[in-house]
């Protein structure tokens, strides 16, 4: 995973325990309270409107105590990231991602997005890298979860770092109805990771 966020408090770490209440399907209205994507492989993505309009989403690995817990609009654009273990946030892992010093922002997700900025990169010790984000949907697919089907937009994710060499690439899953992303696969330059499989969608316990 990259280094990590600010801004966040252990009041948006989300509750990692799922409730199995799905008999209607959700739309963006649910994402105040939260929701949670479970995959075939057992991890989970948590995603939660946040006070200021964006969604936090926090990503957890069965085989793993530490989570990611990222910040940003439409669950896709992160500006902040920090570790979170055994559900307390690290202060010392968070990083922030400042898209200002670019000409705009990336767009709401549709079809037929292509974007690509310069964002600076600030760790809490002071210590900055410049990056560039880049985002493209040109594709899209459909889910059957928990007895619903949802749109998903595919979005191609890439991070790259100009004085350093090299990057990183992510897909994600954004779906309109929730107004939410969550990660599908990564892969840095010379690697790949299996594609996530999501097999439930339900809402987060209180």
């Amino acid at each position: 995973m990259r280094p990590l966020f600010q801004y966040l408090t252990t009041a948006v770490v989300m509750a990692v325990s799922p409730m199995a209440l799905h008999a209607a399907c959700f739309d963006t209205s649910d994402l105040g309270r939260g929701l949670v994507v479970t995959f075939e492989d057992g991890n989970q993505v948590f995603m939660q409107r946040t006070g200021t309009g964006d969604v936090a989403v926090r990503e957890t690995y069965n085989n793993d105590d530490y989570d990611t817990l990222y910040t940003g609009p439409y669950g896709l654009y992160f500006r902040e990231e920090v570790d979170v273990l055994n559900g307390v946030i690290q202060p010392a892992s968070r990083l922030q991602i400042d898209f200002s010093v670019g000409d705009s922002f990336p767009p709401e997700p549709a079809i037929g997005v292509s974007w690509s900025g310069p964002t600076v990169n600030i760790w809490t010790d002071g210590n900055t890298r410049d990056e560039i984000y880049s985002v493209k949907i040109s594709d899209k697919t459909t889910y059957d979860i928990s007895g619903c089907t949802y749109e998903a937009l595919i979005a191609q994710v890439r991070y790259e770092w100009p004085n350093e060499g090299g990057g990183f690439g992510l897909e994600y899953a954004y779906l309109p109805a929730i107004g939410s992303a969550f990660l599908l696969s990564s892969a840095v330059d010379d690697g790949s990771i299996p594609p996530n499989v999501p097999a439930s969608l339900e809402r987060m316990s209180k």
